[in-house]
């Protein structure tokens, strides 16, 4: 089970997940956050897993591809994060400690 808490922000879009991001539920949270993505147009996203409680390889995966979305329309990605899950993306997403530190990286 997966609750997504989405706020707008200064025409940035934060994403909390809550709970568990597994091979049950991750390509249909990666749909749902593309096509929202695109209705809007943001072209900022900071992902938060402060409170994603276990993720599994495709999870992780789903993360990826959406960051790689982003990355194709020339759009940025950052994962919010000091839980033990950030590590899986070190170098390939860039990670911030927390969500207001976003404001000082654009």
């Amino acid at each position: 089970m997966i609750n997504i808490n989405y706020e707008f922000r200064k025409g940035i879009m934060f994403i909390r997940l809550l709970g568990n991001l597994t091979i049950y539920n991750s390509k249909k949270v990666l749909e749902n956050i593309i096509n929202i993505i695109k209705q809007i147009g943001i072209k900022l996203v900071v992902l938060n897993l402060d409170n994603i409680k276990a993720i599994d390889a495709y999870g992780i995966n789903s993360i990826l591809i959406l960051n790689n979305k982003l990355r194709e329309e020339h759009d940025k990605m950052f994962i919010c994060s000091n839980n033990c899950f950030k590590e899986k993306f070190e170098h390939q997403i860039p990670i911030i400690s927390s969500e207001i530190d976003i404001f000082n990286v654009i």
